[in-house]
């Protein structure tokens, strides 16, 4: 993990970046910051308070680190969720601080710090929980997905990944096994898409829709039995910002819509082989 750290700090503060810095600032709207403050004071009150009646109801102790269950807890598969809410906050949030005229990348930055300064204050008061503990992995997991909108915007290649979640009910949940489907990971499928038209030959590209993109997903499954196990699937997706559709107005929303994973064929893997004409 140490060395992980290591390497993403070198990332996030390479001299060779520094002439991004000096791009032109404009005069953030004071309106338009205050909407997007009281919208976050909202929203950090009420995670907070579904968190404390969701996770942190059980006993407290001291601080402790947990690191027997860090990779064990369902599999790891925790991790990309993680990553992926940090990620998400982090991402959505850079163009919230965009849209009210702060200029790139300190936008990223303030994003990735409002991001990441909520994903450690979980951790820490995971650290206080005796169910839980503080757990590195997802401590690191939080900082990754908080840094790679700016990761991307320094790096292009990077802009290749399209990170994606979705949810369907396993029978694990429906049988009452958590009360929020978020916390059960059976329910929960983790998506890689790649945007392949970006590093396809001109003269396949040229006929290549530049809205399908290729997806790695995963999930896990009979995590309460002997014998669980990662479920890997390959197929698909839409890349719904490389729609041509150029209405101002739908552009947010064509953002908002490549957050989630659309049902579409797959072919799972592993374990086996085995094909779903629609799968979540």
């Amino acid at each position: 993990m140490k060395k992980c750290l290591l390497i993403l700090s070198l990332l996030l503060f390479n001299p060779c970046y520094a002439q991004d810095q000096d791009s032109s600032r404009h005069n953030p709207d004071l309106y338009r910051l205050s909407l997007i403050s009281a919208a976050t004071t909202a929203g950090v009150i009420a995670g907070i308070t579904s968190q404390e009646n969701m996770w942190w109801k059980g006993e407290r102790s001291a601080f402790y680190i947990n690191n027997n269950q860090d990779w064990t807890y369902a599999l790891g598969s925790d991790k990309f969720g993680h990553f992926y809410f940090s990620y998400l906050v982090s991402d959505i949030y850079g163009d919230l601080f965009k849209w009210a005229g702060i200029d790139e990348p300190r936008n990223k930055y303030y994003a990735a710090g409002l991001a990441f300064c909520y994903q450690t204050y979980t951790e820490i008061r995971d650290g206080f929980s005796k169910d839980y503990g503080f757990s590195p992995g997802d401590f690191t997991a939080n900082l990754i997905g908080a840094s790679w909108p700016i990761l991307s915007h320094r790096y292009a290649f990077l802009d290749y990944f399209v990170f994606k979640i979705s949810y369907h009910p396993s029978e694990r949940f429906r049988n009452n096994s958590n009360r929020y489907i978020i916390d059960d990971y059976e329910s929960t499928y983790n998506w890689v898409s790649f945007r392949i038209n970006n590093i396809l030959p001109d003269q396949i590209e040229k006929y290549y829709p530049d809205f399908l993109m290729l997806t790695i997903g995963h999930n896990v499954a009979r995590l309460a039995t002997e014998n669980p196990h990662h479920i890997l699937f390959a197929g698909f997706d839409i890349d719904f910002e490389a729609i041509p559709v150029n209405l101002r107005i739908f552009n947010p929303v064509k953002k908002l819509l490549n957050y989630y994973k659309i049902p579409l064929p797959l072919l799972q893997f592993s374990p086996g082989l085995k094909f779903y004409l629609f799968k979540y």
